[in-house]
């Protein structure tokens, strides 16, 4: 597990810049306190996301915005990392001795997210990106993109299908938009959405599982936000990024969606491209 660690690194790629470590002590408790987290099994991080990692604390530091770094690896319970997470932010204060305002949890084979930060004033709950499957290209839109002209290096932007289930039949492109379900491969979710879900459901709690704890708990107990289960309204197996955000709707917290182009990195880099799609 990189935890710190990670965080000092790239500090020190931005001091060499020319970029002054902040001190968030000094700062107002109105600056948000944000965790950042990265779910990282295998422990690899994609050129791609770095490039958009770095780009993101960039943008931190020159506000002067309260953050802690953890990268997660050795875990392939994806619930496990995400519980962790959204119990700290709950429960707990960061390495500033400072309350959370926001956990932001971004997948290690992203990229393109770094402009999330930039809602950290919005007043909406939770905010999330969309992301391509990697196992499923649209080819009936791919023919119509050839077909109108689409110039070959382009092609990409057309090809996938996004991870996410609209209130209707369509989102807004332009502006941030609620939707039904999606993933949360980049989701900025406020602290005060754990505390209500926690208040909501006294059943969800649990011991900690040593193993599924990563550092040492200050508390004998955690939530489970993110599960897997049978939605009780389709009968279908629902994932724990549907789960938190059907949940969270019915707490009174609304998820939306942040229309910006990003990548879902693999054998191939899965363009989503709501703008494009849209197009066709």
């Amino acid at each position: 597990m990189i935890t710190i660690e990670a965080q000092k690194l790239a500090e020190q790629f931005l001091n060499s810049k020319g970029y002054v470590e902040s001190k968030p002590n000094d700062a107002p408790r109105s600056i948000p306190n944000v965790l950042v987290i990265v779910p990282c099994h295998t422990g690899e991080l994609k050129d791609k996301f770095v490039l958009s990692l770095l780009n993101m604390i960039l943008f931190l530091k020159e506000k002067a915005i309260n953050y802690e770094l953890r990268i997660i690896s050795g875990s392939s319970q994806i619930t496990s990392v995400r519980n962790f997470a959204g119990n700290r932010v709950c429960f707990e204060k960061g390495e500033n001795g400072l309350l959370f305002s926001h956990l932001l949890m971004i997948d290690s084979d992203s990229s393109g997210f770094e402009q999330i930060v930039e809602y950290l004033e919005v007043a909406a709950p939770i905010i999330a990106l969309p992301y391509s499957y990697k196992n499923r290209l649209n080819w009936a839109r791919i023919r119509r993109a050839i077909e109108a002209g689409v110039p070959d290096d382009q092609l990409q932007e057309y090809l996938c299908d996004p991870v996410l289930e609209p209130h209707g039949s369509s989102v807004a492109l332009n502006a941030l938009c609620p939707v039904k379900n999606i993933g949360t491969g980049t989701m900025l979710i406020k602290s005060e959405v754990f505390r209500a879900l926690a208040q909501k459901h006294p059943g969800w709690r649990y011991t900690i599982p040593t193993q599924n704890y990563f550092g040492t708990p200050n508390r004998d107990y955690q939530f489970n936000f993110f599960q897997f289960d049978v939605d009780p309204v389709t009968n279908k197996y629902r994932s724990e990024d549907y789960f938190f955000v059907s949940h969270a709707r019915e707490a009174g917290y609304e998820t939306y969606l942040c229309p910006l182009r990003t990548e879902h990195i693999g054998s191939f880099n899965f363009v989503c491209n709501l703008q494009a799609i849209g197009q066709m």
